[in-house]
């Protein structure tokens, strides 16, 4: 029984002595966001290009695909460097925040490839 009670006891001061460590920021992602109640994942991808000898990588993304209706607000766009260390940059060129669609221009560095992942969140447009 005092096995059990004493256990318990330093189960309990591990989880109080834990800290949380700050994350930086990594300055190659980029975020923006105006959620509003009802949105929901309206498209989801990963970019990976490995690089290529002696060139960059220019990749756009565009939602929603050609063909497909453009009947969603966007509200929230987070493009997620997954591997900063590789000098990649993303951009939104053409619609965004409160459009119907959005372009996003990712590039590398050279030589070198990219690795994003692409979160779309919105909803239905109204009236």
């Amino acid at each position: 029984m005092i096995a059990r009670v004493l256990i318990a006891a330093v189960v309990v001061l591990a989880v109080v002595q834990v800290k949380s460590v700050p994350v930086e920021p990594n300055p190659h992602d980029l975020v923006q966001c105006d959620n509003q109640p009802g949105d929901t994942d309206l498209a989801y991808a990963q970019i990976v290009d490995e690089g290529h000898y002696l060139g960059k990588v220019d990749i756009d993304f565009i939602y929603p695909p050609e063909g497909a209706p453009q009947n969603k607000i966007i509200n929230c766009i987070k493009i997620i460097d997954l591997k900063p260390d590789l000098g990649g940059t993303a951009a939104v060129v053409d619609g965004g925040l409160k459009h119907t669609n959005v372009t996003i221009k990712i590039n590398s560095a050279f030589t070198k490839g990219v690795s994003y992942s692409i979160k779309i969140e919105g909803q239905a447009r109204k009236g």
